[in-house]
């Protein structure tokens, strides 16, 4: 690849100064030519510092604060906004990334025009042979419906799920439009806008040879770590997003997937001994109910 084109990384952030620092100089290890990268930092009103101690740190990366908390969609929409690359990586503040990650990704997209979304191989850091949420498919089917790779794939493969790491062409926000950071401000954003991007005939594709390191809990101590304001969308988030493709799926999942989950969050909930996190989690899918009512009466 002779002419390489301007790479946006947008890194939303709230409170883990300590991993964004270590993620920045990931990206700045990069094979990527650094006059090619051009990393922007949106702080979700952070209370530790974090906007001064980048900005002191790193003085090339632009830093955008947030005077109150968007959370990760209208995060990201800010990223987007203030970025100018032809292709916006993404990524989440607790991840790591070989150095030929983003250079990897690029040289396939370059390639492969058709493909408008390319996302690295993750795997655990706290367990290196791990592969982070392996489940590749559809993120509402219950676990059994799900493909899922157990080894890293030799060759390209399409998916139908992204998370916290997926490099996009710009030209793909042209067409399906930005984050729904309304509907979806955190929990299952990726998975909306996904569908946006497949109802277009856009084509996402896991690339095995770009590699990130997602430094994140298991689901357990996730959910001790959980807020409730995160919790809120768990269940919330999940009905208006079955709800958005079809009718038929809408009622196989109500039929079948919710009730499961409701007791499988009830279960969690006591694992953990949090009733706050139970109240959260019905309270969100109450809100949900009337969200998909309002939407019905407004159709």
């Amino acid at each position: 690849m002779n002419n390489f084109p301007l790479v946006s990384i947008v890194i939303p952030t709230h409170n883990r100064k300590e991993k964004l620092v270590r993620l920045i100089r990931c990206i700045l290890e990069s094979t990527y030519p650094k006059d090619k990268l051009e990393i922007v930092i949106i702080d979700d009103a952070s209370q530790n510092g974090t906007y001064n101690e980048v900005s002191r740190k790193f003085p090339t990366v632009k830093v955008i604060r947030n005077s109150k908390r968007h959370f990760l969609s209208g995060s990201r929409n800010i990223g987007l906004a203030n970025s100018k690359g032809k292709y916006i990586f993404f990524i989440d503040d607790d991840n790591l990334i070989e150095k030929t990650t983003i250079m990897n990704l690029v040289k396939f997209m370059e390639k492969n025009d058709h493909i408008s979304i390319a996302v690295p191989l993750t795997f655990c850091y706290s367990i290196p042979n791990q592969i982070w949420n392996n489940y590749i498919s559809d993120p509402i089917l219950p676990l059994p419906l799900r493909r899922k790779i157990n080894r890293p794939p030799k060759t390209p493969v399409e998916i139908e799920r992204f998370d916290n790491a997926f490099l996009v062409r710009r030209s793909v926000f042209e067409s399906c439009g930005s984050f729904d950071e309304r509907g979806f401000p955190i929990h299952l954003s990726e998975a909306e806008f996904f569908y946006r991007v497949k109802k277009q005939g856009y084509t996402v594709v896991l690339v095995p040879s770009g590699i990130v390191w997602h430094d994140a809990p298991i689901y357990v101590d996730r959910v001790r770590q959980m807020d409730k304001e995160r919790a809120f969308y768990l269940l919330r988030n999940r009905i208006i997003l079955a709800r958005k493709r079809s009718l038929t799926f809408f009622f196989l999942f109500l039929t079948t997937l919710l009730p499961f989950l409701c007791l499988y969050h009830i279960y969690i909930s006591i694992k953990v001994r949090s009733c706050g996190y139970l109240i959260a989690v019905f309270s969100g899918l109450l809100d949900g109910i009337k969200i998909l009512k309002e939407l019905k009466c407004v159709g």
